[in-house]
């Protein structure tokens, strides 16, 4: 594989998501960039690292906004390894129902371009996975 190659994957991930697919869709385009490019670009398909956990948990309390409760069981928050913000792991504004997950991962089980995902349980024991 080129240098040329590997910096210019490296930069391209840096760059961010949109950039990420851009690179990701012309990887299978050979007829604009050449091959050794092309397979380069293409382990941007399966070889994202994964970003801070900090960030991803913000995006989740924030895309549940509306929920008026935790975010993960109080109980299962340091079980899990999970470090709640203060308004994730207590109740609000006198919610009495269920934390919107009974456990959440500490860590990411996997890593795209635009998101990654966590293992988590609702409080039935279904398992679901947080994109």
């Amino acid at each position: 594989v080129s240098e040329r190659g590997v910096h210019m994957r490296s930069k391209i991930g840096a760059l961010g998501p949109v950039f990420v697919k851009i690179a990701q869709t012309l990887a299978t385009r050979s007829d604009i960039v050449s091959q050794d490019l092309g397979r380069e670009l293409g382990m941007l398909q399966d070889a994202m690292k994964t970003f801070d956990d900090a960030v991803a948990r913000a995006v989740i309390r924030e895309e549940f906004s509306d929920w008026p409760g935790p975010i993960v069981m109080e109980s299962n928050a340091n079980k899990s390894g999970y470090s709640p913000a203060s308004s994730d792991a207590v109740h609000i504004g006198g919610f009495d129902g269920d934390a919107l997950y009974a456990e959440l991962s500490s860590k990411p089980v996997a890593a795209a371009s635009l998101a990654q995902v966590y293992k988590g349980s609702l409080s039935d024991g279904t398992l679901v996975a947080v994109k």
